[in-house]
């Protein structure tokens, strides 16, 4: 009896701990707890929280750092609330991820602490959050890419298309071979052109370095001058009170007046409130206004410029004014003082023997050409140093640097000329008003070739 008794109780006593370790574990797994839960909870929006579950954990840096504690629709995303392990510190630039782990693609979130203060608290909202495309997405678009690519392979094989992209070949094998004979026909030509530039180049670096010294004056000019116009302006400003008060009067006056005219008082109020009047003003004004509208579309520019040129150690000077009625078309009026102008020739008899002596004249010439411009190019014809000539610009940076070619003088009637005058040059815009100049000038004319640098003043005379 005694021994079923004890039997009895060591059964009862192993059913008991088998319970209350089936409990314990229970509780583990579960994640159960009693009493108040440990930790912090802060929240994140996701526009997709697929794979997501309560109980989900949370790592940071691959490591448990708490887990997930709700998930909830709000305003059509998804609000994940998470409980911070207490020892995991989040800060204000705190972001989170959700990824895949493992082959099977079980989610888990990955939180990334931050640096910037302060701290995250309970209820505070993780602000940075990445999402990455889940695969139905990329599928989507792998899809709509391939739609596009069978449309595109669908017009090309029609056959009008095959036919211009044959022609379009055709002509790109002709224009190559045509490109390719022109450079080999013209290779010591090119050859040239490239070591005038080399030279145009190498003059530039040394005229910028000699006048380094002038151009940091000139900035340092300005910067008085502006110092002065500020000290100016402390001293009237006492005076531009009083001229307000005076002008505060006097509009008062006006006022007073335009009320009488208003009410037909005098002489001039019912003039104005004549109705025939009126009309005959109008129907002027309108005229007038028209007249003055074309006027102000109408501008006018003016350039002052010089250049020197290196080989032959002269200076050439020039006054332009361009007219400009549209944006797209102007005409340029100007002089030039060429230092190779007229040549006078002088015989001198010497003990029987007749010696001819040449004297250059400088010689004032006239510019009139009429220019068209075409988005950024703009091509000129007319007269060039008073001969007939063609000229073309192409424009960079809202006008800031501008590339021209020049040619003139067809009849090759300028002194030791036996070719056209062709000019390259570049123009470039400092400030405003102020550019300089370099080319190479009279580049088939071996005699008068040569570099030239210079620069000007350009401004609109309104």
């Amino acid at each position: 009896m005694r021994s079923t008794r004890k039997t009895e109780f060591m059964v009862g006593l192993f059913v008991l701990l088998v319970i209350l370790i089936l409990s314990l574990i229970t509780f583990r797994v579960s994640d159960i707890s009693f009493g108040e839960k440990e930790g912090y909870v802060v929240y994140a929006y996701f526009r997709n929280a697929a794979g997501l579950d309560e109980k989900t954990k949370v790592k940071m840096a691959g490591v448990d750092a708490g887990t997930v504690e709700e998930i909830k629709l709000t305003d059509g995303r998804a609000r994940v609330s998470v409980r911070m392990y207490p020892e995991v510190a989040l800060y204000s630039d705190a972001s989170a991820l959700i990824k895949s782990t493992g082959l099977l693609g079980d989610k888990v979130l990955e939180v990334s602490a931050g640096s910037e203060e302060p701290k995250l608290k309970d209820g505070d909202k993780i602000r940075i959050v990445y999402e990455v495309a889940d695969i139905d997405e990329l599928v989507r678009n792998i899809t709509d890419v391939s739609n596009s690519v069978a449309k595109l392979i669908t017009e090309l094989s029609k056959p009008e298309i095959q036919e211009a992209m044959k022609e379009t070949i055709l002509n790109i094998r002709d224009v190559s071979a045509d490109l390719k004979r022109t450079v080999a026909d013209n290779k010591s030509q090119v050859y040239s052109i490239m070591d005038k530039l080399e030279n145009l180049v190498s003059q530039l670096e040394i005229t910028v370095e000699e006048n380094r010294a002038p151009l940091t004056n000139t900035v340092a000019n300005f910067e008085e001058v502006s110092a002065s116009l500020r000290a100016l302006l402390e001293k009237t400003s006492p005076n531009l009170e009083s001229i307000a008060k005076k002008t505060d009067n006097m509009l008062t006056n006006v006022d007073e007046i335009a009320r009488k005219v208003n009410d037909g008082e005098g002489t001039i109020g019912k003039l104005v409130n004549d109705p025939k009047l009126y009309n005959s003003v109008s129907s002027a004004a309108d005229g007038v206004g028209k007249t003055i509208n074309k006027l102000d579309q109408f501008r006018t520019f003016i350039t002052f410029k010089g250049d020197y040129y290196g080989r032959h150690k002269e200076g050439k000077g020039y006054f332009s004014v361009k007219l400009q009625p549209k944006p797209d078309k102007y005409y340029i009026l100007g002089i030039v003082s060429d230092p190779v102008g007229n040549v006078e020739t002088t015989k001198i008899i010497t003990d029987g023997q007749t010696i001819e002596k040449e004297e250059v004249k400088t010689k004032i010439e006239f510019n009139a050409q009429f220019a068209k411009r075409f988005n950024n190019t703009a091509l000129r014809i007319g007269l060039f140093e008073s001969t007939f000539g063609i000229g073309a610009d192409q424009f960079f940076l809202d006008d800031k640097l501008s590339l021209s070619v020049d040619a003139w003088d067809f009849g090759e009637d300028e002194y030791q000329a036996e070719n056209p005058h062709v000019r390259v040059g570049a123009d470039y815009f400092l400030l405003k008003n102020l550019f300089i100049s370099a080319g190479y000038d009279n580049i088939f004319n071996k005699k008068r070739e040569s570099y030239f640098v210079g620069g000007g003043v350009y401004f609109e005379d309104e």
